[in-house]
């Protein structure tokens, strides 16, 4: 992963592009791929740091001066892009039948400005594009609005739980991508196979996690749900929707790991 990321911000900069926007594509590469669970949780620490290092860039480029001097104008732009941003992404999917609760606070953690405003923002002032105060007003914005953004998120549940207690919801209906499995089996070998073959379980229902690529091909060629990733890492389990499943089966051999695995479960 970190290879291809600055592999790609190198070849990147090589051909005369931005190297922000080659990281970029490298993250959406990774991020797509069949090993992103378990690259996440493998990055876990790299990530923090980077992230430190993005809010440390974050403060450097910022103009508090010009934030003060037009602060009207900052926090009602920014009140207004968080609105509108919301009810954008509520009415998505709400279109798409997902429950108020779930339109609601998906709309509220992703209302913010993305952090991919200071490359854009910086592109075009470089560009000629735009002119130094729309980039002030730009980075001004994005940073207030990832401010508030924790505030958000904490505040997500309490209005969703309005809208459960008025009794306003919808269903998700069966079969709707996304849906976490009621049923996760962690590790796919013949035990696995042998008792998910004889369960009966809906494929839809059931969710394989295995550090062996190869087992996971072989349940989706089965028409079973899978994911890459060591179901010892909370991360993982984590990324894999583990806290809406009612039940986990765990069909590792080896003691050792298999207690290591029901340890993570637990927490």
């Amino acid at each position: 992963a970190v290879v291809t990321g600055f592999g790609s911000t190198w070849a990147a900069h090589a051909v005369g592009i931005s190297p922000a926007i080659g990281a970029f594509l490298a993250g959406m590469l990774l991020g797509s791929s069949p090993l992103a669970t378990q690259i996440r949780a493998d990055i876990s620490s790299l990530r923090t740091v980077l992230l430190t290092l993005f809010f440390g860039t974050a403060g450097i480029v910022a103009d508090p001066v010009w934030m003060l001097a037009n602060w009207q104008l900052v926090l009602s732009l920014s009140g207004l892009i968080i609105c509108g941003k919301a009810l954008i992404i509520w009415l998505i999917l709400y279109l798409l039948r997902a429950s108020r609760k779930t339109s609601l606070m998906t709309a509220l953690y992703l209302a913010q400005i993305g952090e991919f405003a200071f490359v854009l923002g910086s592109l075009g002032r470089e560009g000629g594009l735009i002119s130094e105060n729309l980039y002030s007003l730009v980075v001004s914005c994005t940073i207030v609005s990832l401010f508030l953004t924790p505030f958000l998120m904490m505040l997500a549940p309490r209005l969703a739980g309005l809208f459960l207690s008025s009794g306003h919801h919808l269903t998700v209906p069966e079969g709707t991508p996304g849906r976490v499995a009621p049923l996760v089996v962690v590790g796919f070998g013949p035990s696995a196979r042998l008792a998910l073959s004889q369960s009966g379980c809906p494929s839809e229902s059931v969710l394989v996690i295995d550090l062996n690529r190869a087992s996971t091909r072989l349940a989706r060629s089965l028409g079973w749900a899978s994911r890459v990733g060591d179901a010892s890492m909370p991360d993982v389990l984590e990324h894999s929707g583990l806290e809406s499943a009612r039940v986990v089966a765990i069909t590792i051999p080896d003691a050792r790991t298999a207690l290591s695995v029901m340890g993570a479960v637990r927490l």
